[in-house]
């Protein structure tokens, strides 16, 4: 390979790379909105849903395949109480299928290709289990791969709890230089602002905060 191919495929990838943040930085947060095995989650339809009219947005196609199936035997110990409250330590091993999956993010303009992979295990079964895996596998993928929150909160909720704007260290400087740096004074502040750290502090209480402190109190 050149030099000239070297230097172009470092652009091409860095030119897809900055389609998938872009892609992350619009996934906020999603909601878990099915539930089974006693479990919430969020379903793969609501996981698509929100991320492939950005992957069309942005020129990028994703791909999966199982690259193998073997069986493994997984082996498992608890213990178990009886009704004389007595402890028995039982012993199991499972047939498991260990799948590993290949998914390939492709940048349509440039046609350059990152490929990802994760490896899935699951009780051995019917055909209907591969299918229910693969579901599994590109949910989770997509979760994982672009850091994506989950919570069974409603969306606004979740970001009154989470998504917070907070101070600048110019603010905090000019809170410190008010209060002389003094450790009790920032101590109390930051009890009565609910946080742990000066730059922990929202924004909206900021004005509050500076005209109290500038009335000497």
């Amino acid at each position: 390979m050149t030099e000239e191919n070297i230097n172009q495929e470092r652009q091409d990838k860095v030119a897809l790379l900055k389609k998938l943040a872009k892609i992350h930085g619009e996934l906020e947060y999603m909601k878990h909105s099915a539930a089974g095995y006693g479990y919430t989650y969020v379903k793969e339809s609501t996981i698509l849903g929100m991320v492939r009219p950005l992957m069309k947005k942005y020129g990028i196609l994703l791909t999966s395949r199982m690259t193998s199936v073997r069986m493994v035997e997984v082996h498992e110990e608890f213990i178990k109480k009886g009704k004389d409250k007595a402890e028995t330590l039982v012993q199991l091993t499972n047939s498991c299928v260990e799948v590993p999956f290949k998914f390939t993010w492709i940048d349509i303009d440039t046609g350059y290709e990152m490929e990802e992979f994760i490896c899935l295990q699951d009780k051995a079964g019917s055909p209907q289990k591969f299918g229910g895996l693969m579901t599994y596998a590109q949910r989770y993928f997509l979760l994982k791969f672009f850091n994506i929150p989950t919570d069974t909160d409603d969306p606004d909720v979740y970001k009154s709890k989470y998504n917070k704007e907070t101070i600048s260290q110019k603010q905090v400087d000019r809170i410190l230089e008010l209060i002389n740096g003094n450790k009790d004074r920032v101590a109390r502040l930051c009890k009565w602002a609910g946080v742990e750290e000066l730059n922990e502090i929202e924004s909206k209480v900021y004005l509050e905060i500076i005209e109290y402190l500038n009335g000497g109190k």
